[in-house]
């Protein structure tokens, strides 16, 4: 991003004040800003957990089940209205 070329971010923002902080840390940098939302089944998302051995964050296994199904919850009730940000 130092250079304004393109950068990948891979996060679970819960809510518009966390999205902001990346939006505002790549229109910052003069980068252009683009956003993907995945929204997967339950049971894909269990599964995929359910495969994971050793997950550098530990997101596998039971422990894997339950932080999906918090980050579930938080997105069932966080905005996904897109930010505006203006230069």
């Amino acid at each position: 991003m130092l250079r304004s070329r393109s950068s990948g971010c891979s996060h679970c923002p819960s809510c518009e004040e966390q999205r902001g902080d990346f939006v505002a840390l790549a229109a910052d940098r003069g980068c252009d800003i683009h956003a993907v939302w995945l929204n997967l089944p339950k049971e894909v998302l269990h599964n995929r957990v359910r495969a994971r051995v050793n997950h550098p964050t530990g997101v596998d296994g039971v422990k894997g089940i339950k932080i999906v199904n918090m980050m579930l919850g938080m997105k069932a009730g966080a905005s996904t209205r897109p930010l505006i940000i203006s230069n």
